[in-house]
């Protein structure tokens, strides 16, 4: 099992940045989830028009 890079609150953008994306990584290969650039673009879309919607996986 992986183990999930926690994320300190106190960092800075850039280092926020690569641990969130670090934490992403980490999770797709213990769970193998995604979204295509469509799919994410298509679930963005429906919470810009306020629809309450559940993210695609």
């Amino acid at each position: 099992m992986a183990m999930i890079t926690p994320i300190k609150v106190d960092d800075d953008p850039r280092q926020r940045l690569h641990l969130d994306l670090l934490q992403a990584w980490e999770t797709y290969q213990t769970e193998g989830n995604f979204l295509t650039i469509e799919e994410a673009d298509y679930w963005l879309a429906k919470l810009e028009n306020g629809e309450d919607t559940e993210i695609p996986l």
